[in-house]
């Protein structure tokens, strides 16, 4: 009579599949423990035996503590695999068990136990129903449970599911090659410890918590997707206030870690993501909003699209306050960090962001995130960009290098905020901005870019000031077909073309720049309505050392200052210091250029530091120039020239090595030596 109910009970429950769980497991808690037996290398082992691995093997386990027949006590009292009385101190134990797989329903099933302290130990488990909310083991409605070193594998389900539990530890298991999940919380399942599990090769997610599950702990784990797994970790379904620490998620179909509706207030903190098959960590808010999630300390890297990604589809709820800080985000497929549309109020702040295939930061969208104190370098394609901004952006104190295309890109954005970054040695453009109004741009220190320092294309009302410009190859600040615009107190120096470049761009408001050493100090093409006022315009100093003179007694050297187009520089005053001691009174100007400094002679023997000569330079309408010199005569070469007549030393030529060292060939009385090394550094 018991097989044609069960026959009965097992069509109805595979037509039904969409019942809820309890109603699900109220079916097999009718069927008692028919089979147990004792085995151990064949023999019969009496119950007051050593409890070993395998030594139990039992069909499945019910434990339901409102069936007074099926509860705790009872159970412990029918049978010896379960021992203890369920204190603190004294808990109940169900260990070294194997569930044979002859049942389908559930190997074991604690429902409604609250209070009862228990563990459950080097148990292996698995089960042939093929439904995501059945598993290994389930836990309904129980508190104070501890789950350890056991192997839920090779379910038709998942391996661990706690529904609308609470306290519970789950640690040191394995869970492998589950048809659903590894680990699965739902239904207000809370304050659960998931720690130091091995999770691999599940079907569909490592650890999911959906419906409602707060306050849980998710530690070293290591979750290795084996690129069939689905997700390492997935939170759902408002399930909010849950610690993501120290886990390693590598090798996931998809996402390392995906949140989606309404999940806020999480930290995802010290966790290795690595070489998964899309983002390393995805905020999906298109089925509601994320809000006040943490993102810190995290290792991700090598994912096949990008490292962190914040967004929803278009006319979706907004997500807000989410914090991404302190994170290494390297050689990631697409953007090292990406917030598209619909996202507000983020901070991102203090991360190490490389060599991404992509963007380094991507801002899609959106309204007053903040950006500040990253190290942005050596991605594909821009370091930061920004699209469609809805309202004020704060970019800030960031190290943006090395990226292929333009250090920070605007597009099409408003009412941003640029400053105090430092931007250097990118492909393009330091900052360009296209068709972007109202921004501000300052305090910036934007140097050695391949094309212009700053470039404004058809953007209008932008202020750039404070900023220093250096050694951009084309332009230090270019504007084409951008009105209205204002560059104030910027120092720019040492383009190869113009310090600002005007083209086709009316109404600027130029006033109190310093614009030194570029060929060319402001261009205006095809412009009008420009105001220029207050700008200061410099052009580069060089000194060329023409003569050098050396006795016993005294040094002479002679030097010429021209411009950059070989013009010389006459009434110059020079400040010289020579073994710091100001020696200016000795220099003498010669005319055409030329000036005369004598000095005494100091010698040095071969293995000693050479003596400084510093020059300090300035000219009106020159930027000031410094330059230093380091001297070397040997007294051996003195004593050459003393036994030769004591002639002065005349240059015969000079070799320069690939260290830099300038290696003098003078003639002495008739004779070759080799005698004077000197150093130039400027």
């Amino acid at each position: 009579m018991k097989m044609s109910i069960f026959k009965i009970r097992t069509k109805i429950l595979i037509i039904s599949l969409v019942f809820s769980l309890p109603i699900i497991l109220s079916v097999f808690s009718l069927l008692e423990f028919n089979t147990v037996s004792i085995e151990n290398n064949d023999q019969l082992i009496s119950e007051d035996s050593p409890k070993i691995s395998g030594s139990w093997i039992v069909n499945n386990i019910l434990i339901d503590e409102t069936n007074g027949a099926q509860d705790w006590a009872t159970r412990e009292a029918d049978y010896a695999w379960i021992s203890g009385g369920g204190t603190f101190s004294n808990p109940y134990v169900i260990e070294n068990v194997t569930i044979t797989d002859t049942f389908a329903g559930y190997p074991i099933w604690i429902n409604n136990s609250i209070g009862v302290y228990f563990i459950i130990k080097n148990v292996t488990a698995s089960s042939s129903w093929a439904n995501p909310f059945l598993g290994g083991i389930i836990l309904t409605n129980v508190s104070n449970g501890y789950l350890i070193n056991n192997n839920f594998s090779n379910n038709a389900g998942s391996g661990i599911v706690l529904d609308s539990s609470y306290n519970n530890t789950i640690e040191g298991n394995n869970l492998n090659e589950n048809d659903y999940h590894g680990i699965m919380l739902s239904d207000n399942s809370d304050d659960n410890t998931i720690v130091a599990n091995t999770i691999t090769n599940n079907s569909v997610l490592g650890i999911y918590l959906n419906i409602n599950n707060t306050e849980n702990i998710i530690e070293n784990n290591l979750i290795d997707g084996q690129s069939n797994q689905v997700s390492g970790i997935k939170l759902a379904a408002s399930s909010s206030n849950n610690i993501i620490k120290n886990n390693t998620i590598i090798n996931n179909k998809f996402e390392g870690i995906l949140f989606s509706n309404d999940c806020n207030n999480n930290t995802i903190i010290k966790n290795s993501i690595i070489g998964n098959g899309r983002e390393g960590i995805q905020f999906d808010g298109q089925f509601g909003p994320l809000h006040k999630n943490t993102i810190s300390k995290n290792e991700i890297h090598n994912n096949n699209m990008g490292g962190i990604r914040i967004g929803s589809l278009p006319a979706k709820p907004v997500s807000e306050g989410n914090i991404i800080i302190d994170n290494n985000i390297t050689n990631n497929g697409l953007s090292g960090v990406n917030l598209e549309a619909w996202t507000n109020s983020s901070l991102i702040a203090g991360n190490t962001i490389t060599e991404n295939n992509h963007d380094g930061v991507y801002l899609y969208g959106g309204n007053n995130h903040t950006v500040i104190n990253n190290n942005i370098i050596s991605n594909k394609y821009h370091g930061i960009y920004v699209q469609y901004a809805l309202n004020t952006h704060f970019i800030s104190k960031n190290v943006v290098n090395s990226n292929g295309r333009e250090g920070i890109y605007i597009w099409m954005s408003d009412d941003l905020v640029i400053s105090a970054n430092t931007i250097s040695s990118n492909n393009y453009n330091g900052i360009k901005l296209f068709d972007s109004n109202f921004n501000t741009i300052t305090g910036n220190i934007i140097s050695n870019n391949n094309i212009s320092g700053i470039l404004l294309d058809q953007s209008e009302d932008n202020i750039i000031s404070g900023n220093f410009l250096d050694i951009n190859m084309y332009r230090g600040i270019s504007l084409q077909d951008s009105n209205d615009n204002t560059i104030i107190v910027n120092s720019i120096s040492n383009s190869q073309k113009s310090g600002i470049h005007l083209l086709s761009s009316n109404y600027t408001f130029v006033s109190y720049n310093d614009i030194y050493g570029n060929s060319i100090c402001i261009n205006e093409t095809s412009s009008v309505g420009n105001i220029f006022q207050n700008n200061t315009c410099f052009k580069t100093l060089y000194v060329v050392v023409i003569e050098e003179l050396f006795t016993a007694d005294e040094f002479i050297i002679v030097l010429k200052i021209t411009d950059e187009d070989g013009n010389t520089i006459e009434g110059a005053t020079i400040q010289v210091w020579w073994d710091g001691d100001n020696v200016s009174a000795s220099m003498e100007e010669m005319g055409n250029g030329l000036y005369n400094i004598t000095l005494n002679a100091i010698l040095v023997g071969s293995e000693d530091p050479p003596i400084l000569l510093n020059f300090s330079i300035t000219a009106s309408g020159y930027e000031n120039l410094y330059y230093e010199l380091e001297i070397s005569v040997d007294p051996i070469a003195v004593t050459v020239a003393k036994i030769a007549g004591d002639e002065p030393f005349d240059i015969l030529s000079f070799i320069m090595t690939p260290a830099g060292i300038i290696i003098i060939v003078a003639i002495i009385g008739g004779v070759v030596v080799v005698i004077i090394i000197i150093k130039k550094k400027h």
